[in-house]
């Protein structure tokens, strides 16, 4: 087959309607109890170019290169994502030095006792460190379904940490805050969260410490807020909704079992000796 066929058919399936099927009184069945130890939701990773996907050790991915985003969950790769932000959570995570082997030990809330008391503790603003000795970093979890063809495909998390924070809050949070739409009954009213869309890709970022891949945020329609909000009769409307309560209730978290991998490597967290995602 040409690829000129190739790509038309792929056009032509990538048009034809869902496929509806009724599963009766089976719909759910096996699924319908799946807990929170199950259902952790994967991170949104940026590959560096000494991401272990890009250069080994123990194998390269294909298709990896510095600038990627990878699905920690799937091992999908691409250069942008679509996304609807359902929840956020204001964290700081708790690192082993790379020194002593790296890793995660623990999420805390930035009001508890022991972020707090590293906080007084620290001499430098941004500088965090336990009783213990680890790291804690400031994190910005967006908790988020991915959308293809418009269609949600799946839940993710973004962590934003270190230099990444500023693209967080520049690009998405101050925008998305002033948004405000007229609601039919002549007053104005802010949209939920996970009434937007967004795009996220990579630039390539530098300092006079080094080289790195950083977040580019943009809303999915001409990066125009208003242009790019759902109704509420979309689909990925509803798959936010349910993904918000669903974080709220503690049904859904985070799987912390892919941070350690989602950690090595990235803007300033390698260049200052600080871990970050």
């Amino acid at each position: 087959m040409s690829t000129k066929n190739k790509n038309e058919l792929a056009k032509a399936e990538s048009q034809l309607p869902a496929v509806i099927i009724d599963y009766g009184t089976d719909a759910g069945s096996g699924t319908d109890d799946i807990g929170r130890d199950e259902a952790g939701i994967p991170f949104l990773k940026i590959l560096q170019a000494q991401s272990p996907e890009v250069i080994g050790p123990d194998g390269i991915m294909e298709g990896a290169r510095a600038g990627s985003l990878l699905n920690t969950g799937t091992e999908q790769l691409g250069d942008e994502i679509t996304l609807v932000p359902a929840f956020r959570q204001h964290v700081f995570v708790e690192w082993k030095p790379r020194d002593s082997g790296g890793g995660i030990v623990a999420v805390h809330a930035k009001d508890s006792d022991i972020v707090q008391a590293s906080i007084a503790a620290s001499e430098t603003f941004g500088k965090y460190k336990t009783e213990g000795g680890n790291d804690l970093v400031e994190t910005f979890y967006v908790f988020a379904v991915v959308l293809e063809d418009d269609s949600p495909a799946g839940f993710v998390v973004v962590p934003f940490s270190s230099m990444q924070i500023k693209k967080y809050k520049k690009g998405f949070i101050n925008r998305l805050a002033y948004c405000l739409v007229d609601n039919g009954a002549g007053g104005k009213v802010k949209p939920p969260m996970f009434a937007h869309r967004i795009v996220l890709s990579t630039e390539v970022e530098k300092n006079d410490k080094g080289v790195w891949s950083n977040y580019v945020v943009k809303f999915a329609v001409d990066n125009n807020v208003q242009q790019s909000l759902m109704t509420p009769d979309h689909p990925g409307f509803a798959a936010g909704k349910e993904l918000r309560a669903m974080v709220a209730s503690g049904e859904a978290v985070a799987d912390t079992s892919k941070a350690s991998s989602a950690s090595e490597g990235g803007d300033d967290g390698d260049i200052d000796g600080k871990p970050a995602f």
